[in-house]
């Protein structure tokens, strides 16, 4: 079916004064054929000239109600890095907020996070164990003693 805004498909007897009080559709092959759910058009839909329907009326654009895609605002700083030494990773974001999207309008594409690699020189201690550290970091309350392994003792 081919969507039509009110007045344009409608007989006359049907027609009512504001185009986005029902939405009317017609059969591209044979547009004196009409039909409504009695719905209104979605909003957006335009109903003359720097108007659309909104609410159920024909309204005048205003900047505070135009469809606006969103764009990216800065990035963030690089976060601390993951490791002191022997290749670390650090992370930096941005958010789709300059503006954000409203009434309608596009999201931002793209990724939200980007990452760099960090503190790529070699450890002093060449026996040193990443997993190892990390086990000791989240030790938290003495409670737990973490291992960069599995143990063969299944206790």
């Amino acid at each position: 079916m081919l969507l039509t805004v009110n007045g344009l498909c409608a007989p006359k007897q049907y027609r009512t004064f504001d185009p986005c009080k029902q939405l009317w559709c017609s059969h591209p092959d044979n547009p004196f054929f009409c039909k409504t759910k009695k719905g209104p058009p979605i909003d957006g839909t335009m109903c003359g000239n720097g108007q659309h329907c909104f609410k159920g009326r024909c309204i005048w654009l205003t900047p505070d109600i135009m469809k606006q895609d969103g764009n990216w605002g800065s990035w963030s700083e690089f976060g601390q890095c993951s490791r002191t030494c022997g290749r670390g990773v650090q992370f930096r974001t941005r958010n789709c907020d300059n503006p954000s999207p409203a009434n309608g309008g596009l999201s931002c594409r793209g990724p939200t996070y980007q990452f760099q690699m960090c503190n790529t020189n070699e450890c002093e201690d060449i026996y040193s164990d990443p997993r190892e550290e990390q086990c000791h970091a989240s030790e938290y309350s003495n409670k737990h003693h973490w291992l960069p392994y599995e143990h063969p003792e299944g206790e």
